[in-house]
């Protein structure tokens, strides 16, 4: 009665639980039950691909396939034209030659399957046993591509961000299309984004972004997209102070590709322009204040309602309203 349970169970459950129950109760399996057990496993295998038969001889192993077999044509093509001495024929037999190498590489096999290898010495007449199995267990698929990939332009930065679907390579080109380079590997669990910095003013980069499985595994490529960092900075910053008032008088030269300019005297950010001009008169400021003065160039951003990207400061210039009532005031 055991040996037919073990016949049983043998013929029926899947050969790594079946292995591991036979050590359990009777301790290591001899080599000629393992081949029963690998033999079993290959034959339900063979049933539930529909195959016909499988033999080995002269150095060759030989499928036939039944005319109903359940095999992936595409696949079958693609590990035929990938293997040498590989063949099938139109009658249905898949044809494998022996290797004298003591190594193989399994160039069709797909990551989200598992799989069990067995190796065998083939000569004249025949096979020889076959090794125990080794199983590869199936992996996660691919990840997709990063969605939702945005680029925020700044003063000498751009940062990119993206929906996360694992591990996220940034890469980085100045033409379209590429050549790209890797800028940044950011890792699964960190925000997704990442500022790329140091940059050159009115420069365009092109982006793309790459997902990697957590086994290092690379998926998808995101559609490139692009921004453009801002303008340069004003140059020739001065200030002149108007006699007899608390007023001054900004110039600068012009910036090409700036729509206009922002004139920052007690703020440190600009939402909006303070003139298209390249001079701009203070008005009086009122007495005992002393003044930071920047000037940055601006351009609107395209779609933004509005909204303006801003160069790096030009300056500051300090100036100071803070002297007795008729004294000048000074530009420092």
């Amino acid at each position: 009665n055991l040996r037919m349970e073990l016949y049983r169970k043998i013929a029926e459950e899947p050969e790594r639980e079946m292995l591991a129950e036979l050590t359990d109760r009777f301790g290591p399996p001899p080599p000629t039950v393992e081949a029963l057990v690998e033999v079993a496993a290959l034959k339900r295998l063979a049933e539930s691909l529909r195959v016909q038969s499988i033999s080995a001889k002269g150095g060759e192993l030989t499928i036939r396939l039944r005319r109903d077999a359940r095999i992936d044509i595409d696949r079958l093509l693609e590990m035929v034209s990938t293997r040498p001495g590989a063949s099938f024929s139109p009658r249905g037999v898949l044809t494998f030659p022996g290797t004298p190498d003591t190594s193989f590489v399994d160039t069709s096999a797909v990551r989200t399957e598992r799989y069990s290898y067995n190796v065998a010495g083939i000569g004249p007449g025949g096979a020889g046993p076959t090794s125990h199995t080794v199983f590869v267990d199936a992996l996660p698929p691919a990840p997709p591509p990063p969605s939702s990939v945005g680029v925020f332009p700044g003063a000498r930065f751009i940062t990119v961000s993206w929906t996360r679907t694992g591990d996220t390579a940034v890469f980085r080109s100045t033409t379209t299309g590429g050549p790209y380079t890797q800028i940044a590997f950011v890792p699964v669990g960190s925000p997704g984004f990442f500022r790329d910095s140091a940059l050159p003013d009115a420069t365009t980069y092109f982006y793309v972004l790459q997902s990697f499985a957590s086994d290092g595994f690379p998926g998808g490529r995101s559609p490139e997209v692009s921004g453009k960092t801002a303008v340069p900075p004003p140059s020739n910053l001065t200030v002149q102070a108007v006699p007899s008032s608390t007023r001054f008088i900004v110039s600068w030269d012009p910036v090409p590709g700036a729509d206009g300019y922002c004139v920052k005297l007690f703020q440190l950010t600009c939402s909006f322009l303070t003139t298209t001009a390249t001079t701009y008169d203070t008005g009086e400021l009122g007495p005992q204040l002393v003044i930071d003065i920047r000037v940055t160039a601006v351009t609107f951003l395209p779609n933004a309602g509005g909204l303006v990207l801003e160069s790096v400061d030009a300056g500051p210039i300090r100036v100071s309203t803070q002297v007795p009532p008729g004294s000048p005031v000074t530009v420092q």
